[in-house]
């Protein structure tokens, strides 16, 4: 089911913590005050997170820095973490916003040439534009409201059916997490997924009432999503770690580079689904064998509702339901149906509309079928 914004009251705030960076500029690791590095009066600045280049000009660093009271060993002994050991220690610190974390593990991710990590951490930034190959912590079970206009409630909804209802509380949720976090530090317990206006018109005709239905969904749901986030990126990390990648001085080997490609690679298509660039479509399908006669009465309700709701359908997948809902409509007029025949014809109903995940009208048939051949 596609859903659209959230709605809620409150403000955005970002807390962006401290960062891992060193200025050679001006800086003192022992926090006190500390005059201009430069000695002379022309302009100079030196790279205190480039080793190498120390070790080159180590007789001039320390005869610059030791009337500063600096030495060789105490600077390199404040320079920061490996930078994924800082990934670590900022996804451990609930001071470290979820957002600041993210963007400091797309840091590591460019660095690293990690194409199915940028995609993933890209899509938490600036959402999700496919809401059918969500993450499986993004898809929340709410609960169906419609808003009444006369009182100001959201009031519940009665369904036909338990599985209807679990259809339209699906709520799959992509907006991005900065979107997001006004609605955490407000002071509403609660917030709203709108469908989209297809699904509305579809809702509005089924329940015929012109109003507004939404999927209600509690703060700690979306608190979820950031946790799943934070623990996403922390396992990320203890990953490339375990493979002796570390980045030290802001920078990775060729080596770390290539360890770091098959670990990511595997855990994002664990635990994130399926990301990157996927060149053979994976196709699952669902056997089973169904005893019991059939209703033709039923089979009659289910054509004539699937058929006047094909235009909420994509275009292509409903020239095809059309096909076989004409199929099924002709065999079930026959004098004596062929029992057989309809439950094929039912199933391939049922596996053009399994073919759309997140569409109402396509999961209201899918449901429809599968009881009916139940």
């Amino acid at each position: 089911m596609t859903m659209g914004d959230l709605q809620a009251s409150g403000h955005a705030t970002t807390n962006f913590g401290n960062g891992f960076f060193m200025s050679g500029r001006g800086h003192n690791p022992y926090g006190t005050e500390q005059p201009d590095c430069n000695p002379t009066t022309r302009s100079s600045q030196f790279d205190f997170g480039v080793p190498a280049r120390l070790n080159t000009w180590v007789p001039r660093y320390n005869e610059f820095l030791h009337p500063h009271g600096y030495t060789l060993d105490n600077l390199r002994a404040h320079m920061p973490f490996p930078l994924v050991i800082e990934l670590q220690k900022l996804a451990i610190s609930r001071d470290t916003s979820v957002l600041q974390l993210v963007r400091t593990a797309k840091l590591v991710a460019v660095k690293l040439g990690l194409t199915d990590a940028s995609e993933w951490i890209d899509q938490e930034l600036n959402g999700y534009d496919n809401l059918s190959n969500l993450p499986s912590y993004r898809i929340l079970t709410g609960e169906c409201r419609a808003f009444n206009p006369f009182n100001g409630f959201w009031m519940h909804v009665q369904f036909p059916d338990a599985q209807f209802q679990r259809i339209c509380s699906e709520g799959r949720v992509g907006q991005s997490l900065g979107s997001m976090e006004s609605i955490l530090v407000g002071d509403a317990g609660h917030a709203f997924l709108n469908f989209a206006y297809e699904q509305q018109q579809i809702l509005q005709k089924l329940f015929q009432e012109q109003t507004k239905f939404a999927i209600r969904v509690t703060k700690g749901q979306l608190e979820g999503i950031f946790d799943a986030v934070r623990n996403l990126v922390l396992d990320w990390s203890l990953r490339l770690e375990q493979a002796g990648v570390l980045g030290e001085n802001m920078s990775f080997t060729l080596n770390e580079k290539q360890e770091a490609k098959p670990v990511s690679q595997q855990f994002f298509i664990q635990n994130a689904g399926v990301v990157g660039n996927v060149t053979d479509n994976a196709t699952v399908t669902n056997n089973q064998t169904v005893h019991g006669s059939l209703s033709v009465d039923r089979v009659f309700d289910l054509v004539s509702q699937a058929k006047s709701a094909l235009s909420g359908l994509p275009s292509e997948m409903a020239a095809k339901a059309s096909e076989i809902l004409n199929e099924i409509d002709r065999e079930s007029h026959c004098p004596t149906p062929n029992e057989g025949k309809l439950r094929v014809a039912l199933t391939s109903l049922r596996t053009v509309c399994e073919g759309t995940t997140g569409n109402l009208v396509a999961s209201g048939i899918t449901a429809a079928v599968t009881a009916l051949l139940t």
